[in-house]
């Protein structure tokens, strides 16, 4: 298949937005009272009101799947609620900074599991790009853990959960281009959203600790989450 120009530019926006979401999620969590499952809480919530409210304008049907690709959708959804609550897991015991950078070892993964599955073509221009990019990462993780910048103190599994989370957005790559056209664009984020919204419910009832009442947005919470859903919508 042809690569689109307007799909790159597309996904070039993508990661600048996502870059940004962990940078406005990291502030969400320093400012606010909020745990990491709220935030996806929130996010999904996001998805899923935007996304609804964008189709009943255009006359979207957001239950339209294809029988054959409703466990493919649904496996995605699973891949995809994981790997946000692990990205912002990480961006919360992690610096921003270091958890985007591991986070970002998905394009290699993708691309050689693109290859491997869906005999996806890569160029050896694009290999060499995206293990530059891989060594860059390992470079800056080398750098704090050894340097005296206060880092070297943090558990190496916390420096896993970006890792793990890279694997599960590579999941969620290769199953939407697997459902392709087939599937509208919008409905991937919006199941999506909705999985975020229900899944983590029970969890943020079991781990959230304090006198504030989980899955509530106070109002000196909520400058901070309104900027940061712009960021959700990547």
């Amino acid at each position: 298949s042809k690569t689109s120009p307007l799909g790159i530019m597309y996904m070039l926006l993508s990661s600048i937005l996502m870059a940004l979401m962990l940078f406005l999620t990291k502030i969400a969590f320093i400012s606010s009272n909020l745990s990491p499952f709220e935030i996806v809480y929130f996010r999904g919530l996001t998805l899923v009101v935007s996304n609804m409210t964008y189709a009943s304008i255009y006359g979207i049907d957001l239950l339209k799947v294809p029988h054959h690709l409703e466990t493919t959708l649904w496996i995605r959804t699973i891949f995809g609620t994981v790997a946000i609550c692990l990205n912002f897991i990480s961006s919360y015991v992690l610096p921003v900074s270091i958890a985007n950078a591991l986070f970002y070892i998905y394009p290699l993964i993708t691309a050689t599991f693109g290859y491997l599955l869906l005999k996806e073509k890569i160029t050896k221009i694009e290999i060499a790009g995206i293990f530059v990019s891989f060594f860059g990462v390992i470079l800056i993780v080398v750098s704090s853990k050894t340097g005296n910048n206060g880092l070297s103190d943090i558990p190496l599994y916390n420096y896993m959960l970006p890792i793990f989370a890279a694997f599960c957005a590579c999941g969620v790559f290769l199953l939407t281009r697997v459902m392709g056209t087939e599937v509208h664009y919008l409905i991937n984020p919006t199941w999506f959203g909705f999985a975020q919204a229900t899944l983590v419910v029970p969890v943020c009832l079991i781990t959230r600790s304090g006198p504030q009442i989980p899955l509530i947005l106070h109002p000196h919470d909520m400058p901070i989450v309104f900027l940061a859903s712009f960021s959700w919508l990547a």
